[in-house]
């Protein structure tokens, strides 16, 4: 229907800085998935190992693959609004000063205009004078926003690998990341667990400082747990206090107000696992009668069960 009409009648709607901005951060990001998704394939792996080792869906992998070039995202535009004869009053209005949206709603609906309040809001929204929402630190590399921060500002990443390429040869010039919920588990889990992807990746977030300092913290805290050394936990509290990471120093806190449990786990070989354990079965057999059943019910299910 929008190809129908004439070209005056559809246009693209005035995007807002931070919309501009995402869009380009996802743009790049999708570009990255490109390219590592080109690079697997040309090395002969399949469609469905990449899609299981990207942790994308098989479609996406495919469209990548097949497309012969990096598939650009149609710009959609949209047809005429009930709000564009009264654009010119609305311009007029917003160069008087005016920046009420009820306001500007309620004179347009003195002149005839239809419309919701929201269509009115909207038209304002990217117009007014605001900050915006602050970028995170991968958006602001991706876009070049650091020159913003003032003159001498590098990103940490930038900060790093500056570091990282003294006295090396090649530099790999696009590496993707997935999410930051995904990339912890490349803290926590043991380097022997991880594939040679996976290696690659920890290796590479680990040339920042900060990364590197909270990678050796939770492998130590994860070997004093293993070994049950109650010896290394004072030490390990203290490292993290002084670490200067908001997480682990409340982390930390949250361990010095339940010391003697910590220390008991550490040192007694005695465990509450057993009554945690009756606990989550009772719960399961009481929620399986959706609270229908009485007391007398649950406890003949539970001596039963037993």
């Amino acid at each position: 229907m929008a190809g129908n009409l004439p070209l005056a009648s559809r246009y693209k709607r005035r995007r807002s800085q931070t919309e501009i901005a995402a869009a380009k951060v996802a743009r790049l990001r999708r570009q990255a998935h490109d390219e590592e998704v080109i690079a697997l394939y040309k090395q002969g792996m399949s469609i469905l190992s990449e899609a299981s080792q990207l942790r994308m869906s098989r479609s996406t992998v495919r469209n990548f693959v097949y497309a012969g070039a990096f598939p650009e995202r149609a710009n959609v535009l949209r047809t005429k609004s009930l709000l564009d004869p009264y654009v010119p009053y609305l311009e007029k209005r917003w160069r008087q000063g005016c920046r009420n949206a009820t306001q500007l709603w309620k004179e347009l609906q003195e002149q005839g205009f239809s419309g919701g309040y929201k269509i009115v809001s909207h038209w304002l929204e990217p117009r007014r004078e605001k900050p915006g929402r602050k970028h995170a630190l991968r958006e602001k590399e991706l876009l070049g926003l650091w020159a913003e921060e003032g003159p001498g500002t590098h990103s940490p990443s930038q900060q790093c690998a500056s570091q990282a390429i003294e006295g090396a040869e090649q530099t790999p010039a696009t590496i993707a990341l997935e999410a930051p919920r995904h990339l912890v588990w490349l803290l926590i889990r043991n380097v022997s667990e991880l594939n040679e992807q996976e290696q690659r990746t920890l290796d590479f977030i680990r040339k920042q400082s900060t990364i590197e300092d909270l990678y050796d913290l939770v492998q130590s805290y994860f070997k004093l747990v293993r070994k049950r050394d109650a010896q290394a936990l004072d030490p390990w509290i203290e490292k993290c206090l002084a670490c200067g990471i908001p997480d682990l120093v409340t982390f930390a806190q949250g361990l010095q107000k339940d010391y003697s449990a910590i220390k008991a786990a550490l040192t007694l070989p005695y465990s509450n696992g057993q009554v945690e354990g009756q606990v989550n079965k009772l719960k399961y057999i009481k929620r399986s009668m959706y609270g229908r059943g009485s007391f007398e019910l649950l406890r003949q299910r539970v001596l039963q069960a037993v």
